[in-house]
């Protein structure tokens, strides 16, 4: 029988319900005689917090130089295992953007110590265990938790992971593609886009600490790449493991010892990181997507570190200027102007290299202007005075009184200390916390604010619609708008080429000729051109890496450049509508716009549709090349390229016939992913004098995608173009729902 991973959740909710009874029980007592005797909450005193003291692991240095925090609970039968190892993506080449975060989930995924990945997961699960492993800027981290009784297996699994893992082709290949799916999808979100720019305008676009991952950087990187980038960080005088739980330590060490104990350790070496420093000198700039009805603004520089003397007052000014409903972004942004939902702004603070002091919002198109002013003007208090009596009060004990929550369970202390030892702070940073923030005046906020707040040197930056703006941007200085185009990955190899033997002009007289044979085999002329619209009933399955699922579609389309889909999926009924003028889709949650670029991609696979292209063949933008022979499924072939304005298609037609066989373009997958996409066609069929394939299996990048099998077309039926309008919810998206 297979044990149950909740008992790890047990601990957390246990030590919540008891924290929990003690908080009760301390406000009953030191409240209780108060409130029998004042009218009004405000009246009741409270004791003062009792001086806090965060628990100190044992800690010890290993011979091979792994660092090692241990934490006795004995309170559940569980053991609990945080891993950090100092490396990040901050030290891959940037050309090969990518590699680290890809190696950090194929450490756990793609298998170790002689098991695959499968079988890891396998051996995991039957224990109701679970290892997990992620890279991140500054840091590689894993995760264990297990049983008591289990937990000698699982950490020879884990130092396996850490130590040799195998990293499979397979999951380096699925790895990469979600990666690319993320690339395809990254402008979809103008939240993202905010975030993803400002920090180029901050560390600047070639740093480490914000540059993007592309379709290209991803392929510039391999296996073998891989394993040396693991080699060369990953060795135990660059390792730190904190470990809770139900164990004695001196049998730990024993346990540790005989596990970790022969990782040789590796040279030490310092890690070469460039200077961090402003990239941009402020000004304005704007990114345009047109597809929403709300501009997203940030504005902001770099801010400090945390062992910069400053820090604690850092954390006030934030706590005043952001950091409650009273606060002054919050109130005056927000509540009395009515420009916002969501306004945030801090003084950000990194371990080891400067955060950014950031201020952002979202707001409506037509209250942009009015929304950077907003902005600025909180700016400029920060800069004019030191904060009120009252603000200091709120801050203080908003910090004060939340703190303790950040202590709450063992793991987080753990996890804080394991940390505070990574990046090389005192071990009681955080127990100094309280007396800090109390000592923090406002005089001393005031003079952070003067010192790391520069408004001459603020970068702000908007993305949203140009059109409707209450007043041009331009009124703020020169603005430069940003390219978020996403670089595609090249085409396939495959130029556009005349068959081998004959000129440009042969071989597009050739291509024109097979064109026409097409044409004749599916109906002629007259048909072909009185198709004005083509309805379908299909039944669909689709290829995933979670396996194949069915789904029901009904497509309309009204030809050159309109579709409306319907299907029926697990989730519930969708659609998706696309148009010149408009795209969205619908689902049970509502309905919503598309992204230019799903639009766009809409639209391009409609006029790869056999009809559409042959509707087109007199059209001055397209051109057609003939360019040599094949095979097809055993069926000889003569291989045509249609060249559109910002496409190429490749049609492999039955040289005996003018069948379509096949045909081939540089698209998309179902999660976005760029590649060659092949549609192999089948089980011809004549309605109403029109020759169409019922079956079409399509590939992408060699692997099965999708088949699409139709049960019943009809022609020239009936359009309801109601069915092509957006609905209101779906035009109005985007809009902030707390904007006036």
């Amino acid at each position: 029988m297979r044990k149950s991973q909740s008992t790890r959740v047990s601990r957390a909710a246990i030590g919540g319900l008891v924290g929990l009874a003690i908080v009760a029980t301390t406000f009953v007592a030191g409240t209780g005689s108060a409130q029998a005797q004042v009218k009004h909450w405000d009246k009741i005193k409270y004791p003062e917090l009792r001086d806090f003291k965060v628990p100190e692991p044992e800690k010890f240095v290993m011979p091979n130089g792994i660092t090692v925090l241990l934490i006795e609970d004995h309170e559940l039968p569980l053991i609990e295992v945080d891993v950090r190892v100092r490396t990040g993506s901050r030290l891959e080449p940037a050309a090969m953007a990518g590699l680290a975060e890809v190696m950090g989930d194929v450490m756990r995924t793609g298998g170790a110590g002689g098991r695959s990945g499968d079988e890891l997961d396998e051996y995991l699960e039957g224990l109701g265990a679970r290892i997990d492993t992620s890279m991140q800027t500054a840091e590689f981290r894993a995760d264990m938790s297990c049983l008591k009784d289990d937990f000698g297996g699982v950490v020879k699994a884990l130092s396996d992971v850490l130590r040799t893992p195998a990293f499979e082709q397979k999951k380096i290949d699925v790895t990469k593609n979600q990666a690319k799916a993320g690339i395809a999808r990254r402008n979809d979100d103008p939240t993202g886009i905010m975030f993803r720019e400002a920090n180029k305008l901050v560390y600047g676009a070639d740093s480490p600490y914000s540059t993007d991952t592309e379709y290209a950087t991803l392929d510039a990187f391999d296996r073998n790449d891989i394993k040396a980038f693991h080699a060369k960080y990953f060795i135990p005088n660059r390792t730190w493991i904190g470990i809770l739980g139900d164990f004695k330590s001196a049998e730990m060490k024993k346990t540790l010892e005989a596990v970790f104990g022969d990782w040789k350790k590796g040279p030490e070496f310092k890690d070469d990181l460039p200077p961090v420093q402003m990239a941009s000198k402020g000004g304005i700039y704007y990114i345009e997507k047109d597809d929403v009805t709300q501009s997203n603004i940030w504005m902001g520089h770099l801010g400090i570190q945390r062992n910069d003397p400053d820090f604690y007052a850092s954390q006030v000014m934030n706590q005043v200027l952001s950091g409650s409903f009273a606060a002054r972004l919050f109130n005056n942004i927000r509540t009395v102007k009515g420009l916002a939902y969501r306004v945030r702004g801090n003084m950000g603070a990194n371990y080891d290299y400067p955060g950014t002091f950031t201020m952002f919002m979202s707001t409506k198109t037509e209250t942009t202007a009015a929304s950077i002013d907003a902005l600025l003007v909180e700016v400029d208090a920060l800069l004019a005075a030191p904060p009120t009596a009252d603000e200091m009060m709120r801050a203080r004990e908003g910090l004060l009184n939340s703190f303790i929550f950040n202590f709450d369970t063992k793991e987080e202390v753990l996890s804080q200390q394991l940390t505070l030892a990574y990046y090389g702070y005192p071990s009681d940073f955080i127990a100094k916390f309280k007396d800090n923030i109390e000592r923090v005046t406002a005089e001393q906020i005031h003079k952070l604010a003067q010192k790391h707040i520069h408004k001459d040197q603020l970068a702000i930056l908007v993305v949203g619609k140009s059109e409707g703006l209450d007043r041009p941007l331009a009124s703020f200085g020169d603005v430069r708008e940003l390219d978020i185009t996403i670089t595609e990955p090249e085409a396939s190899g495959k130029a556009i080429a005349a068959a081998p033997g004959m000129s440009m002009e042969q071989a597009a007289e050739k291509g024109s000729m097979i064109l026409n044979k097409m044409l004749m085999t599916a109906g002629g002329a007259e048909k072909i051109d009185a198709v004005k619209s083509i309805n379908v009933n299909a039944g669909v399955t689709v290829v995933t890496p979670g396996g194949e699922f069915q789904l029901g579609a009904n497509q309309i389309t009204v030809l050159p450049d309109r579709m409306r889909m319907e299907l029926n999926t697990p989730m519930g009924r969708q659609v998706q509508v696309v148009t010149p003028a408009d795209a969205f889709s619908e689902s049970p949650q509502g309905a919503q716009p598309m992204s230019d670029s799903q639009k766009s991609d809409s639209l391009k696979s409609l006029r790869r549709e056999l009809i559409t292209v042959l509707q087109a063949r007199k059209d001055s933008g397209q051109k057609v090349i003939f360019t040599g022979t094949g095979e097809v499924e055993g069926v000889a072939c003569e291989m045509i390229a249609v060249m559109l304005e910002d496409d190429n298609i490749r049609f492999a037609v039955d040289a005996a016939t003018g069948r379509v066989m096949q045909a081939s373009y540089q698209g998309k997958s179902m999660q976005g992913i760029p590649g060659e996409i092949v549609a192999t066609y089948s089980d011809f069929r004549n309605v109403d004098g029109v020759e169409l394939p019922f079956v079409r299996k399509q590939t992408h990048n060699g692997d099965p995608m999708m088949t699409l099998e139709i049960k019943e077309m009809v022609i020239n039926g009936q359009i309801d173009e109601a069915g092509f309008k957006m609905p209101a919810a779906a035009a109005a998206a985007g809009a902030p729902s707390g904007a006036k």
